[in-house]
């Protein structure tokens, strides 16, 4: 059988099928746990540790609905 009559056939070369990842029901929900929002600029934002430093992460584009409220460093020390 040749590579091209195996992947036609959904078969890789060990002769096992190939399994089609699903992706998980549950991603969403764990990456919303470290998300928050600001009440006062109304941003979403996380804090992210990146080679030993704490940085502060803002997502404009997130939908709000459903996240944890906590002011963000900029508006709290305002």
């Amino acid at each position: 059988m040749t590579i091209l009559e195996s992947v036609a056939l959904g078969k890789d070369r060990n002769n096992r099928r190939m399994e089609h990842k699903v992706p998980s029901k549950k991603d969403g929900r764990i990456a919303d746990k470290g998300l928050k929002v600001c009440p006062e600029c109304n941003a979403v934002w996380e804090g992210v540790h990146w080679r030993s430093e704490y940085l502060i992460e803002y997502y404009h584009e997130i939908p709000r609905y459903g996240k944890k409220k906590k002011s963000c460093p900029k508006c709290a020390d305002k």
